[in-house]
């Protein structure tokens, strides 16, 4: 009989589709760096959302709405400013006699 010596190298197809799992390390013990940045993360995100929730009271008080439907049409009052840019304006305009 003779015997042939095995190759070393793997072929591609059976290291690309190995049907073996992962080795996970199992983690034992206390590690600060897994839990501290998203504990930081998380209460830099709550303080913001306190603020802008303090913030928008503060600005708008606690009886108005933050969402103006589209078919309510705002009039701007029409200042000493407006005038004036509204006047250039007219000057400029070529259709306009």
């Amino acid at each position: 009989m003779a015997f042939r010596k095995k190759s070393k190298l793997k072929p591609a197809a059976t290291t690309a589709s190995s049907s073996q799992p992962m080795e996970v390390k199992a983690h034992r013990g206390f590690d600060l760096a897994s839990w501290i940045v998203p504990t930081l993360g998380f209460v830099v995100f709550a303080y913001t959302m306190i603020f802008v929730a303090m913030y928008t009271m503060k600005v708008g008080g606690p009886n108005v709405s933050l969402y103006i439907p589209p078919e309510s049409e705002q009039v701007r009052p029409n200042t000493s400013v407006d005038k004036v840019l509204q006047g250039i304006n007219d000057a400029f305009d070529p259709n306009k006699k």
